[in-house]
Formats: C-alpha cells, structure tokens, sequence
C-alpha cells in the first residue's frame, strides 16, 4: 500500500513539474494576430468563455435565426441572378452548394430552390425583399446577441446601432457573394477557353476550376466572418481580414466542412432512420456547427482584447476567473 502511495505522490509531482514547464512556455510564446498577448493568457480566458459562457446554447439560438432567413434571401438572390447576364451564376452558386453540404442535404437544397426560382410570384417578389431583409437583419442580429452573452465581454451596442450594423453587414455580405459568384463564374469561363486554345485536359481544367472555385469561396468567407466580427465589436478601431479569430473559424470550417460530409455520405443512417426528414436534420447539423465555429472564432478574438485590456503586466491565472 505504501509503494502505491509512495508512486502516486512520485507521479503527481512529476506531473505538476509538467504542468508548470508547459505554464512557463506558453506564458512566453506570443503568437502572430495576438498582439503581443502571451498564448496562456489567452487561452486562460478562451477555455473560460468556451466552458462558461453557454457557447452550444448560443449556437442554437442563431441558427434558427439563420435558418429562418436563408429561404427568403434564396428566393432573392436567385430572382436577381438572370439580371448578372452571367450564364453560369446559377450553376456555380448549386456547385459551390454541393462542395459543402453533404448529399441528403443538398438534394433538400437543390430542390427547394429550384422550387422557389421556378414559380413566378409577380407583385409577391416585394413581399419577398422586406422578409428577406428582415429576417437577414434578425439573423445578424442574432449572431451580435450570441457574441454579447459571451462570459468575455469589453462593451456592449445599443439597440439601434446593433440594428444599423446587422443592416450595413448584411449588404456587404451580399455584395460579397454576389461578387465571388461573378468572379468564379467569369474564371471558370476564361479558364476554359485559354486551356481549349493551348489543348490541356479536360480532367486538369475541371481540378483548375474547382480550385479557384475553392480558394475565392474560402477567401470571401474569411471576409464575411471579419466584417461579422469587426461589427460585432463595440469598440472597433480598424477592420482586419486575417484576425486570429477568423483564421481559426476558416481552418476549422474547411476540416469540419470535409470531416462532416465524409462522415454522413458513408457513415450515418439518418435517412433510414428518420426516412425523407433526414436530409433536413443534416440541413440542420451542418448550420448549426457552423454557428458554433462562428462563436468560437468570436471568443479567441474577444479573449485577446480581453487579456490586453487587463494589460500586459497583470498575471492571469486560471483561479481569476473561477
């Protein structure tokens, strides 16, 4: 009994000597984006905000939100879409679509719209803007109220001003996937008309095409989500495009985004157990961890304001904040 006791007491030592040396290394690492905040501090208020603040409650509440607001927002953009003059808009737009959903919930996807683009609503299409709008704006709005619940805060926005950011966010989200869907449709056709002049392969065109379609969508997202986060911060002082947040978000929704659909095209049993519903329950999955990796982008980039407005010479331990 001794001996037991004798070599927990040897390996509980060893493992706080561990603990502390890893402590020391993370208090001197500073990473690029931080600002010059050491890692452990951050990390000490990122598990705090991530573990205390409701994060999954959060992610809940704006996805319904989010929900609520893409079918109306479809229905507009695929009614504006034949004033481009772009033939291809509305296929890189599904394509796109089918690169990030996984297949059950993209045929639920692929068929609403066609649904929605195929009937003429005449005099409906105003009623269709003023949902549109109003539910995009709840939508962002939704997002400011899951960042404000955040267990890190540095301010909070009144309701007006949170109004008229979702509203100036929710046109510059516009404008930026209208613009990536021009952009990719006018790529994909001068790419395939300067490999058909120069004779390449079709198979080397498609992979050139699908990559340029990958890296704007990735690049507009990673706009998207640091115009969000920029206009969620009530004490902003310059926009950034590559914030440590929204890196972290973009990393995580490609590897997410990849892991999902792997894991329900081959692994799952959703539509044999819930039958024509299931793809609506990916449908569903798939925003909601999206939301998720939203809000935990939101947090690393709140717990490093956090840190450098205690100030850089405060010591921040793990008890502070208990």
């Amino acid at each position: 009994m001794n001996k037991i006791k004798t070599k927990y007491n040897r390996y509980k030592r060893i493992y706080k000597i561990l603990i502390a040396k890893l402590v020391r290394l993370l208090r001197i690492v500073k990473l690029p984006g931080f600002e010059g905040m050491p890692l452990y501090d951050v990390l000490v208020y990122f598990v705090n905000g991530f573990t205390k603040g409701y994060l999954l409650d959060r992610a809940a509440a704006v996805a319904f939100n989010v929900f609520l607001a893409i079918f109306p927002a479809v229905m507009v953009l695929f009614t504006i879409i034949p004033y481009l003059h772009i033939d291809e808009a509305y296929e890189v737009l599904l394509n796109t679509l089918s690169d990030m959903l996984p297949g059950e919930a993209y045929g639920l996807v692929e068929t609403t719209i066609t649904e929605i683009v195929s009937i003429e609503r005449g005099g409906l299409f105003s009623i269709g803007i003023l949902l549109a709008f109003y539910f995009s704006i709840s939508a962002v709005t939704a997002f400011f109220r899951g960042f404000d619940m955040s267990v890190n805060r540095i301010g909070s926005m009144s309701w007006f001003q949170k109004q008229f950011n979702a509203a100036f966010v929710m046109i510059i989200l516009v404008v930026l996937l209208i613009s990536s869907t021009v952009l990719i449709a006018m790529g994909n056709t001068v790419i395939s008309k300067v490999f058909v002049e120069i004779d390449i392969s079709n198979k080397f065109v498609i992979f050139i095409t699908k990559l340029i379609q990958w890296l704007l969508t990735v690049f507009m997202l990673l706009v998207a989500v640091s115009v969000l986060y920029y206009f969620a911060n009530p004490k902003r002082i310059r926009f950034k495009i590559f914030t440590p947040g929204s890196l972290l978000f973009t990393g995580l929704f490609i590897v997410g985004t990849i892991a999902f659909k792997v894991y329900i095209n081959n692994f799952s049993r959703y539509n044999a157990l819930y039958g024509s519903i299931g793809g609506l329950l990916i449908f569903l999955l798939w925003m909601y961890f999206n939301c998720i990796l939203i809000l935990i982008g939101y947090e690393l980039n709140i717990s490093i304001a956090m840190v450098k407005q205690k100030g850089n010479n405060d010591t921040i331990f793990v008890e502070d904040l208990k």
